[in-house]
C-alpha cells in the first residue's frame, strides 16, 4: 500500500520570517575578506510526536535534516533517538538524488503497541555558528580557490533555475542583470541585490516554488523565493552560489528559512541574507543550515518523493491498512546556547 509523506497531509510549510542584520561598507575596496566577528555554540532538541489513529503501520521510516560543514556552521553533533523505544536503527544515508547528498535516517518497527498508530522522534544538534563580516582590505588568511568540479556544479543550470530558458534571460535582461566588463564578484552581486529589492516585495510565502520561470513572473516572493532569484542571477553570471534551506535557530515557532551563500575570490564561501530590503551584502542571523540546494528525492517504503526542502521532520510509514484522517502532528524545538570569543581572524 502506498502512502504519501506525512508533511503534505499534516502540515505545510511556511518560509517566513527574517531578521534584519548591519550592512556592509558601500565603497568599492580594491579587495574585500571575511572577518570573524562572533561565534556561538547551540544544542538544540527537536522532537516530533505523531499520531495516526485511522492507520496501522508495521514500521516507520523517519527523516530528517542532516546539517552540512559551513564556514558558518561547524558541526559537532547530529543524532536521531526514538525514546523510549527498542529495536530502533538511525544512521546516516544519502538521498537518491543526482546530488546523493547525506540526510539523518532512522527506522523504529512498529514492535510496540504504541509505535502501531503513532511515534515520538528526536532529533539533536550540537552546533557551532559563525557570523562573518565582509571588510575591505585583502584577507590575512590563505583562501584556498575553489576546485573546478565544486565551481562547476555550482554554477551550472537546473531545471528548477533554468536560467537559460528565454523568460529568465528576459527577467535578467529587463533588470540589467548582465556583468560589466571589470565588475567584481561583489560588486555584481550588491547590484543585483539592489536590481531585485527594487523590482519584488517580501510576501506570498505560502506559494509553491516551481521554478525561476514561473517565479520571476511574481512580484512578492518568499525567502526562498528571494534566494532562488539571487543564485539564478548570480550563476548566470558565472558566480559560484547555492540555495541553504534551514532554521533559524533564535525562535521557538515555526522559523523555517532560506538564505543564498556565494563564493567570492578572495573570500571564500560567504551568507547572505537575500530578503534585506537594504539591497546590501549582508549575514543572515544564525540558522541551522539543514543541506544544499533543493530538490532531494528520498526513498520510501514502495517509491521515491521529492522534497525541495528538509526542513521539517519527514516520515514514510509502511502501512497495512487505513489513511491519514485525523492525523495529529506536535513538533518542538528547543535551544541552549553558549557565546564563545572569537580567535582573531582576517
Amino acid at each position: 500500500m502506498r502512502f504519501a509523506s506525512f508533511i503534505s497531509l499534516c502540515f505545510g510549510l511556511n518560509t517566513s520570517g527574517f531578521a534584519q542584520a548591519t550592512s556592509v561598507i558601500a565603497t568599492r575596496p580594491s579587495a574585500w575578506h571575511a572577518e570573524l566577528v562572533s561565534e556561538m555554540r547551540y544544542k538544540i532538541v527537536r522532537e516530533q510526536v505523531v499520531s495516526v489513529p485511522n492507520m496501522t503501520v508495521s514500521s516507520w521510516g523517519i527523516v530528517a535534516g542532516l546539517p552540512p560543514e559551513l564556514a558558518s556552521q561547524h558541526i559537532i553533533r547530529s543524532a536521531m533517538t526514538f525514546p523510549g523505544h527498542s529495536g530502533w536503527v538511525a544512521n546516516v544515508r544519502n538521498e537518491v538524488s543526482k546530488r546523493h547528498r547525506p540526510v539523518l535516517l532512522g527506522i523504529q518497527p512498529a514492535n510496540e503497541p504504541s509505535l502501531v498508530h503513532g511515534y515520538n522522534v528526536r532529533v539533536e544538534y550540537d552546533v557551532v555558528f559563525r557570523r562573518w563580516d565582509l571588510r575591505p582590505g585583502p584577507s590575512n588568511a590563505s583562501i584556498q580557490p575553489l576546485a573546478a568540479k565544486e565551481r562547476s556544479l555550482y554554477t551550472a543550470d537546473d531545471e528548477q533555475l533554468n536560467f537559460r530558458s528565454g523568460v529568465v534571460q528576459d527577467w535578467l535582461n529587463r533588470l540589467g542583470l548582465s556583468r560589466s566588463k571589470g565588475e567584481t564578484d561583489i560588486e555584481f552581486t550588491k547590484r543585483a541585490l539592489h536590481s531585485i529589492h527594487n523590482t519584488n516585495k517580501y510576501g506570498d510565502p505560502e506559494r509553491e516554488l516551481k521554478s525561476m520561470s514561473s517565479e520571476c513572473r511574481e512580484s512578492k516572493h518568499s525567502c526562498g523565493g528571494f534566494a532562488w532569484l539571487l543564485v539564478t542571477a548570480l550563476r548566470a553570471n558565472g558566480i559560484p552560489s547555492r540555495v541553504l534551506p534551514g532554521r533559524l535557530v533564535g525562535k521557538d515557532d515555526d522559523s523555517v528559512h532560506v538564505v543564498t551563500e556565494a563564493y567570492f575570490d578572495g573570500v571564500g564561501w560567504f551568507q547572505i541574507e537575500a530578503t534585506d530590503e537594504s539591497g546590501e551584502i549582508v549575514a543572515p542571523p544564525p540558522i541551522l543550515v539543514f543541506h544544499i540546494d533543493n530538490g532531494l528525492v528520498i526513498e520510501g517504503w514502495h517509491d521515491t518523493t521529492k522534497l525541495d526542502w528538509l526542513q521539517p521532520i519527514v516520515n514514510f510509514p509502511n502501512a497495512i491498512s487505513g489513511d491519514w484522517k485525523d492525523c495529529k502532528s506536535k513538533d518542538t524545538w528547543r535551544v541552549s546556547k553558549e557565546v564563545i570569543v572569537p580567535k582573531s581572524s582576517g
